[in-house]
C-alpha cells in the first residue's frame, strides 16, 4: 500500500490505515453513487473519508504509469489551495492499494469541514440574502481565476459555504483541480454554467465577476445557451443510447 500523511497527522497513522478495512464505521455518509464518503473520527478529529470508485482497466494502466490517480491529485491540489490563500479542508493523507502492481482502490483523507453547500445556502436564502450570497460568490471565483485556479467540476455541491458573521467558501472535491494557469473564456462560459444557474440569474451577476461590455456579455449569452443546448442534446444522446442497450 502506498500511503502519505500530512505530517501533522502523523500520530494517527494506526487510524488513517485503518480506514482501508472493509467494516469501517462510518457516523455520516454524504454519497455513494460513484464514490464512498462518510465522516470518521480519528482521534480528537472528525474526518471525511473518500473511497474512489475502482478505475476501470484502462485506468488502472493510466494511474499506475502515466498519470497521478484522484487521491494523490486532490491531496496535493489541498496543499496548493491553501497556500494561495482560498479555504478547503486540511488534507490529512491519501492510501492507494496496489493488486498485481496496478492501482486498484483509492481514498483521500481530509478533515471535516461542517459548511453546507453552496445549493443548500441558495435555497435558504432570499431576497437581499440571496444577492449577497452570490455576490460574494462571485468575488470568490474572480480571486480563484486571477490566481491562476480553475475548477473544473464546479456544481454548486463542490462549494462549501459559512454564513456566520462574514460569508466564506471552501472547495471540495478538487481532484479536477487546475492550477497555474490562466482561464481563457471557454473555460470561463464552463465554469459558470456549471453552476446550473438560468441565465437571466447569472447575467445580473457577472458584472460582480468582471465588468462586462454590452458586445461581450451577449457573446457570453450566445456561447452560454449554446452550450446548454449542446449538453442537452448530449444528454438525450445518452439516454437513447442506453435504451439500446
Amino acid at each position: 500500500m502506498e500511503i502519505v500523511i500530512n505530517p501533522q497527522f502523523e500520530a494517527y497513522r494506526n487510524i488513517i490505515e485503518s480506514f482501508t478495512r472493509q467494516d469501517v464505521t462510518f457516523r455520516k455518509t454524504f454519497r455513494q453513487h460513484r464514490n464512498l464518503v462518510g465522516v470518521c473520527q480519528m482521534g480528537p478529529y472528525e474526518v471525511v473519508v473518500k473511497r474512489y470508485k475502482r478505475p476501470t482497466l484502462a485506468n488502472c494502466v493510466i494511474y499506475t504509469w502515466f498519470r497521478k490517480n484522484k487521491a494523490q491529485r486532490a491531496y496535493e491540489n489541498a496543499l496548493c489551495l491553501l497556500d494561495k490563500g482560498i479555504t478547503t479542508p486540511t488534507p490529512v493523507a491519501y492510501m492507494v492499494l496496489k493488486r498485481l502492481g496496478f492501482v486498484h482502490t483509492c481514498y483521500f483523507i481530509s478533515l471535516y469541514l461542517p459548511w453546507p453547500p453552496l445549493s443548500e445556502a441558495d435555497a435558504a436564502t432570499n431576497g437581499e440574502a440571496n444577492d449577497a450570497l452570490w455576490r460574494e460568490y462571485m468575488g470568490f471565483a474572480r480571486q480563484m481565476h486571477e490566481k491562476g485556479l480553475l475548477l473544473r467540476d464546479n456544481n454548486q455541491d463542490n462549494t462549501l459555504v459559512s454564513t456566520s458573521d462574514t460569508i466564506r467558501f471552501a472547495l471540495v472535491d478538487i481532484n479536477r483541480l487546475q492550477h497555474s494557469v490562466h482561464p481563457r473564456w471557454p473555460h470561463i462560459v464552463t465554469f459558470f454554467y456549471q453552476l446550473g444557474l438560468p441565465w437571466e440569474r447569472l447575467s445580473a451577476l457577472l458584472p460582480y465577476y468582471r465588468p462586462m461590455s454590452t458586445l461581450r456579455l451577449q457573446r457570453f449569452a450566445h456561447d452560454y445557451r449554446l452550450m446548454s443546448r449542446w449538453r442537452r442534446w448530449k444528454h438525450e444522446v445518452k439516454h437513447w443510447l442506453k435504451r439500446l442497450k
